[in-house]
Parts: structure tokens; sequence; C-alpha cells
């Protein structure tokens, strides 16, 4: 069950209410959002996928042009995963630099099959990702559990 604000309007509000298999209620959690950003579909379906069995909230797009946009309209995302190598007017390294820039609480992955992001590049980003990503839960989990232990701070 998620609640929404009544108007309607921005989803930082929003919360889902989980259950175990017994139907005891585990108390509201609030919604973890992830942006995948990947131009080829299976890659970024599967890794959608993956995701959301843990439990997140996932948009998915296919070009950092896209991101930016969705970023502009809707920065309420913990979690930005990108490829590095995608069409359009920016790349994945773009992305990162803006959304670290713009939307500091953003945590920031990036993956690449082709690229080596060198130091200065570094910055910009929490994680790199080497593909094909095996095992994504396991490579994002600094920053899984970091962005977990930033909400129970709250």
């Amino acid at each position: 069950m998620r609640l929404f604000p009544t108007d309607g309007g921005d989803t930082r509000g929003d919360f889902v209410a989980g259950v175990n298999d017994r139907g005891v209620s585990l108390g509201v959690e609030p919604v973890r959002r992830a942006l995948v950003v990947e131009d080829e579909i299976l890659i970024r379906m599967d890794i959608a996928e993956e995701l959301r069995r843990i439990g997140w909230d996932v948009v998915e797009v296919c070009s950092a042009d896209d991101a930016i946009d969705v970023l502009t309209r809707d920065h309420n995302f913990q979690l930005l995963l990108t490829d590095v190598h995608m069409p359009g007017t920016h790349d994945g390294l773009d992305l990162a630099r803006l959304a670290k820039s713009q939307f500091r609480a953003i945590k920031v992955a990036v993956m690449s099959g082709h690229h080596a992001p060198n130091a200065s590049e570094q910055e910009f980003f929490d994680v790199f990702l080497s593909k094909p990503v095996a095992s994504l839960r396991q490579q994002l989990s600094p920053l899984l559990d970091s962005e977990h232990a930033d909400n129970d701070d709250a």
C-alpha cells in the first residue's frame, strides 16, 4: 500500500507499508527511488528488475538527455545508476556531474564495459561498475547500505 499526498504533487512523502508472510505489519518505510539510465533495453530491464526485487521504485530511461529531463521535473531519487556511452548530446559522465552538482544527496553509480574513468571523473560518482555487472546488489551494497542508514538518521 502506498500513501500519496492528497494534492497529487510532490512524492517525497510516499511511504510503503510492509506486511510479513503472516500478515503482521512491519511498519511504514519511505519509498526508495532509483533512476536507471541505459540505452541497451535488456540490460536496463534486468537492472531495473533486480532493484525492484530488493524494494526500489525504479524509473527507466534510455539516454542521459532523457534522465536530465526526468531530474528537472522530479529530483526525488536516492540512486542514479547510469551507463557511460549512450546516444544523445550528453553521456553518463555528464549526467553524473550534473546530478552530483545539483542534487547532492543522490547516490550515483556509473557503469561501463568500455570506459575506465580517470581520476578527475571519479569525483562525480560514488561507485563504478564494470560491465557485465554480476551481482548488482552486492556491488551497490555500499551505496544502498549508506542510503538506508541516512534514512534511519532522519
